[in-house]
């Protein structure tokens, strides 16, 4: 909550955009909102989504608390609404799997599915080895991780030099 000497200073702001030279006034009640001094949870749906309350005019600036007010709400709500109807989504997906019409393909992939949302998705785990590739002989002498192993990569290239 503002002070009193503070609520003073909580008038109409005027801001000036250096690189357009246009000026935004920011209405005293966007300014409340601005240095929390209005309770966002006590404003209905509707004055969040105008961004002002019942009676006042549409702000040019909507703040980031009164944005990011309605993104919590409407995000709330989804999640209700989708909570109520899994049970329909399950019982849809059930009727898939019990039909005598469904082919077997696609219920074993309706079963899957459940599964993967139910249980969570299995790690996969994929190994690929080939062999001795000459990428890897290239890379692996490429990689020196101390003095011990450069001098004897250079002992190994001094042999190799005398064989041919």
């Amino acid at each position: 909550m503002a002070t009193k000497a503070k609520d003073k200073r909580l008038h109409g702001v005027s801001r000036r955009k250096d690189n357009h030279g246009g000026t935004v006034r920011i209405p005293q009640s966007q300014v409340e909102v601005l240095y929390r001094s209005d309770d966002l949870s006590e404003w209905t749906d509707e004055e969040i989504i105008r961004g002002a309350r019942r009676g006042q005019r549409i702000p040019p600036v909507i703040p980031m608390d009164v944005y990011q007010e309605a993104l919590r709400r409407v995000t709330t709500k989804l999640q209700h609404r989708f909570v109520a109807e899994i049970q329909r989504c399950v019982d849809v997906h059930m009727a898939i799997i019990n039909s005598k019409m469904t082919s077997p393909s696609v219920k074993l992939k309706a079963i899957e599915m459940i599964y993967d949302r139910v249980l969570g998705k299995a790690p996969e785990h994929i190994m690929v080895h080939d062999g001795d590739a000459p990428w890897r002989k290239m890379m692996a002498a490429a990689i020196v991780g101390n003095d011990v192993q450069a001098k004897e990569l250079e002992a190994d290239n001094a042999g190799k030099a005398k064989a041919k």
